[in-house]
């Protein structure tokens, strides 16, 4: 039960700090749905070489010795098919679209695999941002910044810093989930 577990360390949220080309190859390693892909190319190749090999054409050898009445006679000669009507092109030309099939699959399944790690790395990239914004409106009144705000730039305030703070706060408090940071006071004060 959860009640059996305890924080053994602080209970912060530590940054992940790792590269996306990491985590793509390492997804292309393990990702299963991309390695049965990579395994559906080589079984669609072997099967071309099958093919291949099955469209050859035998060749028998024979030699035949006989001792009859004190005559010595031998036979010797090859066997092999004339291939003027080869059945064999069909499943050749079948295997290798099989192959290019298998290809073009492998290729989606890449696609996707490197599709969810971007999606999910920005994902992460985005909830490092809202925590390092949550932590900087923690640290900082809105007071405190439009103070600072009024003293450095133009009275133009209103129409170039303030949407973009605003931005911010109703972001952070919608993450939040409360309303305690001072959005409504925003536009009357500027």
């Amino acid at each position: 039960s959860w009640k059996d577990f305890d924080v053994s360390r602080d209970f912060d949220y530590i940054p992940v700090t790792v590269k996306l080309e990491d985590l793509q190859l390492k997804a292309l390693q393990t990702r299963p749905d991309f390695r049965a892909a990579m395994q559906g190319v080589t079984q669609a190749k072997s099967q071309y070489e099958l093919a291949k090999a099955n469209g050859k054409r035998d060749i028998t050898g024979f030699f035949n010795y006989s001792h009859v009445g004190g005559v010595n006679t031998g036979d010797m000669g090859l066997s092999f098919e004339l291939p003027i009507f080869d059945r064999n092109q069909g499943e050749k030309a079948r295997t290798n679209y099989a192959i290019n099939q298998e290809q073009e699959l492998e290729l989606t399944a890449n696609d996707q695999v490197l599709s969810d790690v971007l999606t999910a790395y920005e994902a992460l990239h985005d909830n490092d941002q809202v925590v390092t914004l949550y932590r900087w409106s923690r640290s900082i009144s809105l007071d405190t910044l439009m103070r600072r705000r009024k003293r450095e730039t133009s009275p133009n305030i209103h129409t170039t810093e303030a949407p973009q703070v605003f931005w911010i706060f109703s972001t952070l408090s919608a993450v939040t989930g409360r309303q305690s940071l001072p959005i409504a006071n925003l536009s009357r004060r500027v």
